[in-house]
């Protein structure tokens, strides 16, 4: 029996290779209209839980179903729509070439293609750019594409991975808020090592360790979010004092602060102390400045 508030079960999945037991024993759901985050470590199992949930995989063991119907090896389902870090294209067609190429494969009417490709080229925010030749898109503009063309055929969720990866910070917050905007017509189950990508998108996460799998509570997400604001100082070896005295002056204001040779690291989670350090500089004359003051973007693999 499935439950009708889940777009996605994935029931006791186990997978071995050869004596290597990569996913062991997994369960979790997915809610209608949610964005999940899977995360885990460099060859915790990511990529080969994905591949049985798409049933591109076979399982040693276990249960997936979307919409309450069971994925099967070797059958892929219309439900389900998969973007990968570097979608492909080809690049000599246009964007609404490609568009429309898909929708063929996806066995779209003929009288719907046309409104299905501008739907969703506006959805993505690629109308605009439609008789352009997908050879002269911008890395943010591909990733885009590659989420229209996901959203052909309606699909019960959509899986992707490292959707934000080596996308510049323009890039990176147009992919975001298109992602918030679909999952008002879809589910998404992201997999990403970037902590900024779990904290402005997912209503749940998953950690995929040693196989299993868990969920992570509200309280360790919030640690994990904290602790990705960090800020490193670097001093010159000469200034052994004058760091002992800031990291003093940080730790009496609440600070969480660690030494690690010539440089100071500061936990930053409410976005208040790095004001705090420039003033602090720039207010005590007797003070030289360090050599460098940086925001440091964290990994999920550096805190899980």
């Amino acid at each position: 029996m499935t439950n009708a508030n889940y777009v996605l079960e994935v029931k006791n999945l186990s997978k071995n290779f050869k004596e290597k037991k990569v996913i062991d024993n997994a369960s979790f759901a997915i809610n209608r209209n949610s964005i999940v985050g899977i995360i885990g470590k460099n060859g915790a199992g990511k990529t080969t839980l994905m591949r049985m949930i798409m049933g591109f995989l076979k399982a040693d063991k276990g249960e997936i179903t979307v919409d309450g119907e069971k994925v099967s090896f070797g059958e892929t389902s219309g439900k389900i729509a998969f973007m990968s870090d570097v979608p492909v294209f080809y690049d000599y067609m246009t964007a609404c070439e490609y568009m429309k190429f898909v929708a063929e494969l996806k066995g779209i009417e003929k009288t719907k293609i046309s409104d299905v490709i501008s739907k969703y080229l506006d959805a993505v925010g690629l109308v605009e750019s439609k008789d352009k030749k997908i050879g002269g898109f911008s890395r943010g503009m591909r990733q885009r594409l590659g989420i229209a063309q996901c959203l052909i055929g309606n699909p019960s969720i959509i899986i992707f991975d490292e959707p934000m990866s080596a996308l510049d910070p323009g890039g990176r917050a147009e992919v975001i808020e298109i992602m918030k905007r679909i999952k008002e017509r879809t589910s998404i189950l992201l997999s990403t090592h970037l902590v900024s990508d779990i904290e402005k998108l997912c209503d749940d996460v998953i950690i995929l360790e040693n196989g299993e799998t868990k969920k992570m509570e509200k309280d360790r997400r919030e640690n994990l979010f904290g602790k990705s604001k960090m800020i490193e100082i670097s001093f010159d070896f000469q200034q052994e004092d004058e760091m002992n005295l800031l990291e003093e002056k940080l730790k009496n204001m609440g600070a969480e602060c660690k030494k690690n040779g010539n440089e100071l690291y500061v936990i930053d989670s409410n976005n208040i102390f790095l004001k705090e350090i420039y003033t602090y500089f720039s207010k005590e004359s007797s003070l030289h400045y360090p050599v460098s003051i940086r925001s440091l973007s964290t990994n999920v693999e550096d805190l899980i």
